[in-house]
């Protein structure tokens, strides 16, 4: 198919820093090209030397894309040596996770590292924060930072994790879905590391980890400007990954829906487009920086200190005992 040779070619272009992406004989629109995008960028969370945005050329006469232009914030040696570190860090935050330990207890492993060794940045400026490389070398990020974290994470650990994003109190963020044993949940690193003013050892919270769809329906939103996560019957381990959010859209057509029938959607972080001239002939559209993670959660909001009860529908209780989800309806394609 057109749209998974497009996929291919983005993500081999991006991981030699080739800046040129050719798509002139595949016959896709502005818009085809924008979600296959999408699905790139939240696929590869190891391709942190990209810069945000893009720009795509394409013919007047039919909208058909020619090419696509990405541009990296490292050069090759840079980049080297970036790799190498993002190596080192995951290492130590992998050590002594073996494949003899249950998925549930990997996860939790590198859940709680994660939350201890990043911090989440109140001023929003620092560089890197909003890849994997600001928060294992850096060691601070901010929401879309910490998913892409824990995705690469995961993923090195052997459990399938996609990056999805939505909003929460009219604010842009990221987060996980996790799949343990079968079942999906969705984990949210960045509000499980409330941001402290006083506290020097700060808590592990659990409040957002494996939660259910229901759960998180209380205070996140599902993006549904993009794509779905499907259904029953769905061929879930296509080509051998169920990671992938472009494999996933190929298995099969139709949102998510929870037991009741309503359908949700999940997207990836995807750019705003505004379409500039570029000629009589072929046009320029550029995409724009991605969906912005921005969200902050306190330490007065969240409560303070090791055991700390965390709200749940239907009372409050102490986090960080609980397996899976928390009971209701779990997170699942279904």
């Amino acid at each position: 198919p057109a749209m998974l040779t497009a996929y291919l070619r983005i993500a081999s272009a991006a991981e030699r820093l080739e800046e040129q992406v050719d798509l002139g004989d595949l016959g896709l629109s502005i818009e085809e090209v924008r979600q296959v995008y999408a699905y790139y960028e939240a696929d590869f969370p190891q391709h942190f030397w990209r810069d945000i945005g893009y720009s795509v050329q394409y013919l007047e006469t039919n909208r058909m894309v020619t090419d696509l232009t990405m541009t990296y914030t490292m050069n090759e040696e840079q980049r080297t040596a970036a790799k190498a570190a993002v190596q080192q860090q995951a290492q130590q935050l992998l050590a002594g996770i073996t494949d003899s330990m249950k998925p549930y207890e990997r996860e939790k492993t590198i859940h709680d590292r994660l939350v201890q060794a990043v911090e989440y940045d109140v001023t929003q400026s620092q560089a890197d924060i909003h890849n994997l490389y600001g928060a294992l070398v850096r060691g601070v990020a901010v929401c879309d930072g910490y998913s892409h974290a824990f995705q690469y994470l995961l993923r090195q650990a052997g459990i399938p994790c996609l990056f999805v994003t939505g909003d929460s109190a009219g604010q842009a963020h990221a987060w996980n879905m996790v799949q343990i044993d079968g079942d999906y949940y969705y984990v949210d690193v960045t509000w499980d590391d409330p941001v402290y003013e006083t506290l020097t050892e700060k808590p592990v919270f659990y409040a957002y980890f494996n939660i259910t769809t229901q759960q998180l329906l209380q205070d996140h939103t599902l993006d549904d400007s993009n794509y779905p996560l499907h259904g029953e019957g769905c061929q879930l381990f296509c080509a051998g990954r169920d990671d992938s959010r472009f494999l996933q859209h190929a298995a099969g057509n139709g949102p998510a829906a929870d037991s009741e029938g309503n359908g949700h959607r999940a997207r990836v972080c995807g750019g705003q487009h505004d379409a500039v001239s570029g000629g009589a002939e072929r046009q320029l559209e550029r995409g724009g920086p991605p969906h912005r993670c921005v969200r902050r959660r306190t330490a007065a909001h969240r409560g303070a200190g090791a055991g700390a009860a965390d709200r749940l529908k239907g009372g409050w209780r102490a986090a960080g005992n609980f397996p899976f989800a928390f009971g209701g309806k779990r997170a699942t394609i279904s």
